[in-house]
């Protein structure tokens, strides 16, 4: 996961591979490469929030899928950080 004042990225690896890219009020076309083959996709991204501070990062992304013009599903991500003293 990166993120900067453009947008927020996140790369997934594994049986799933893709790479999504947030920019806030903008579409953006997607791959998902599955061991079935790859899937194209649009991502439509309605919102992004950001909270950061020395201690902890909050992420909150909301967005739609879309396969060949038709909604796929609406999807809200929250990804939450926080530094702890524990070891």
């Amino acid at each position: 996961i990166t993120f900067s004042d453009r947008g927020v990225k996140i790369e997934k690896r594994g049986g799933l591979v893709s790479d999504l890219f947030f920019v806030a009020n903008k579409e953006r076309n997607i791959t998902y490469k599955t061991p079935y083959g790859v899937l194209a996709m649009e991502s439509r991204c309605k919102k992004i929030e950001i909270e950061e501070t020395e201690q902890k990062l909050n992420i909150h992304i909301e967005y739609d899928l879309y396969a060949s013009k038709e909604l796929l599903s609406e999807n809200i991500t929250e990804i939450r950080a926080e530094v702890t003293d524990e070891v």
